[in-house]
């Protein structure tokens, strides 16, 4: 009886940890670079059920970008408000968008790590919105 308890609870240990392991094991050096955000009002989160769920419990929340290779990244809520200020909408009338400098490393199981924002620049223009 005692092997099942042991085996059971190091089974549901391994299950519980595993995607929190998988999503903060980097496995590349650093890689740095800069983006236009993307404003997306509906993120289900659908394409990363799994690590989206954890982030946002976590306090982490995802930015998507435009023109770059990355097509989303997670920052902490701190960086977060910085990248969206306010609503597109009135960025919109106050001709003013969000391009952000960031650094993030490749994880063991794809996607990159938590990124480090390092600057944030407000240029001129309409920013890019997406329902």
């Amino acid at each position: 009886m005692k092997k099942w308890t042991f085996f059971i609870i190091s089974f549901l240990i391994l299950v519980l940890l595993a995607p929190v392991i998988s999503y903060r094991l980097p496995v590349s050096n650093t890689q740095t670079f800069k983006a236009e955000i993307l404003y997306k009002f509906w993120d289900l989160g659908f394409d990363d059920y799994l690590r989206n769920y954890l982030e946002n419990k976590i306090g982490n929340r995802r930015v998507y970008l435009c023109d770059s290779d990355v097509k989303w990244i997670y920052v902490n809520s701190n960086n977060y408000k910085k990248l969206w200020p306010e609503s597109p909408f009135l960025m919109k009338e106050k001709n003013y968008t969000i391009v952000g400098t960031f650094k993030i490393r490749r994880l063991l199981t794809g996607g990159y790590t938590i990124a480090e924002v390092l600057d944030t620049t407000h240029i001129a223009g309409t920013p890019l919105t997406q329902k």
